[in-house]
């Protein structure tokens, strides 16, 4: 039934307006049941929608917000739609259904929202959609395996969904979904198809659909339609080489190659070990999905033969490429210290020597021992040299003993440079004897030591 408003002249519209006169007068805060809504201009009664709601066909619930400070009533219309709050006081919510109009035609009445003891009102006009569900023949190019997204176009004033009567909607992602309210417009649901990482095509075969099935009879079903996507395809053109010049451990290396897919892992297998070496990449980083990406293979022997075999995984699969054939360098062979000049001369008592020696590598220092024909060291000299190329000159003051054998024996400590270590490298004894003790001759001015 349709409520009317009471005239001012009974009793409760007399109190309203005496309690909204006192208001006025005094600046009161509350109405006469105590609900507090300030002074006169702060009451407020406002609804959204504002002017006009719209229902779709099936008469599915739709909601009218309000928002007020003070008691609120609502005059519902009669017929084709119906209206209940879920509150009368303050902020609520106005829920409006209608019966199933499967009419050409729309239908209309008016909802009014009113406060009665502020004289404040909101008219708001009901519309139900007519019967509306159609969707053209849809037609989709294939999908590429990285993805694409297919807009669905359709008219429904009836709560909708998509059945999916071959394939799997896990592929794609629908926005705002597969069901949906009706709407006046033109409704537009995004697919988009998540990248195709099997190596096989797929589709999907949706068919647009009335929530509620007893509206079948009301209306006719747009047909079936399949949307597709292009196989995953493997990284292709695959091709190693060696990016520098091998070292006695290491070859560097270069992958270069073509994916429509995330790289997961590349690297090479040495063939004969079978080792599977994935190419390192920094923290947080990602191999490029296309191109080429440098590397260094460590870890090797020297001077050996490796096959390399490149590979490159992507999230569709792995593929190798053609083989690489590499030799580690071996060590160099170094000459090392050898004696270029040693000088000798005896004395009865004393000797003076000196060695020179030149080297390929670095020589630390030089050491000559004096031995004595027993073998036994008598002194020894050191010098500190540092370069490729040394001398010692033996400065030391021993007293030998005439006509005696003696010998020098000299060494050399230099550096190893195939593995950056000191070693000792011996040259060799050099022997000699000093001069006999001889009877001064008359008119020999000569010293006799």
């Amino acid at each position: 039934m349709k409520r009317t408003l009471p005239p001012y002249r009974n009793i409760r519209s007399h109190h309203a307006a005496i309690a909204v006169l006192a208001l006025l007068l005094s600046g009161c805060d509350t109405t006469e049941d105590g609900y507090y809504v300030g002074s006169l201009d702060d009451v407020y009664l406002t609804a959204d929608p504002a002017t006009q709601l719209r229902v779709p066909a099936d008469g599915q619930p739709r909601d009218i917000n309000v928002l007020s400070n003070v008691e609120w009533e609502i005059e519902a219309p009669e017929g084709t739609f119906a209206a209940s709050a879920s509150g009368h006081k303050g902020n609520g919510t106005i829920t409006v259904t209608a019966g199933l109009n499967v009419n050409d035609q729309v239908r209309s009445a008016t909802l009014r929202i009113y406060a009665r003891e502020f004289d404040k009102s909101i008219s708001i006009d009901l519309i139900q959609a007519k019967m509306s569900f159609s969707m053209e023949t849809q037609e989709f190019a294939e999908a590429p395996e990285q993805g694409a997204v297919n807009k669905l176009l359709f008219n429904s004033s009836i709560d909708w969904r998509f059945n999916i009567s071959d394939g799997e909607s896990g592929w794609l992602d629908f926005d705002p979904g597969l069901s949906g309210g009706g709407d006046w417009n033109e409704i537009e649901v995004s697919a988009a198809w998540k990248p195709n990482y099997t190596t096989s095509p797929r589709s999907v075969t949706l068919q647009l659909y009335p929530s509620d099935e007893s509206l079948l009879e009301y209306i006719t079903l747009p047909p079936r339609f399949t949307m597709t996507q292009a196989a995953g395809t493997l990284p292709a053109d695959i091709a190693l080489t060696a990016s520098g010049a091998p070292t006695y451990y290491t070859i560097p290396l270069s992958i270069t190659y073509k994916s429509n897919a995330p790289i997961d892992e590349l690297g090479v297998i040495i063939a004969g070990s079978g080792q599977r070496f994935v190419a390192p990449l920094q923290q947080g980083a990602v191999y490029p999905q296309n191109g080429s990406y440098n590397f260094t293979l460590d870890g090797l022997e020297q001077n050996t033969h490796y096959t390399l075999t490149p590979f490159v995984k992507s999230k569709v699969g792995e593929v190798s490429g053609s083989q690489l054939q590499i030799i580690t360098d071996g060590d160099i062979v170094f000459t090392g210290p050898q004696m270029t000049e040693s000088v000798i001369n005896p004395a009865i008592t004393s000797v003076d020597a000196s060695f020179s020696i030149s080297s390929d590598i670095t020589i630390k220092t030089i050491t000559a021992v004096l031995k004595g024909s027993d073998g036994q060291s008598i002194a020894e000299q050191h010098e500190t040299v540092d370069a490729n190329n040394g001398r010692l000159v033996w400065t030391h003051n021993t007293t030998l003993t005439p006509d005696t054998d003696y010998s020098f024996a000299v060494s050399v400590n230099a550096v190893d440079p195939n593995n950056n270590e000191t070693k000792n490298f011996d040259l060799g004894s050099f022997p000699f004897k000093t001069n006999p003790k001889r009877t001064p001759q008359e008119g020999d001015n000569k010293p006799i030591n």
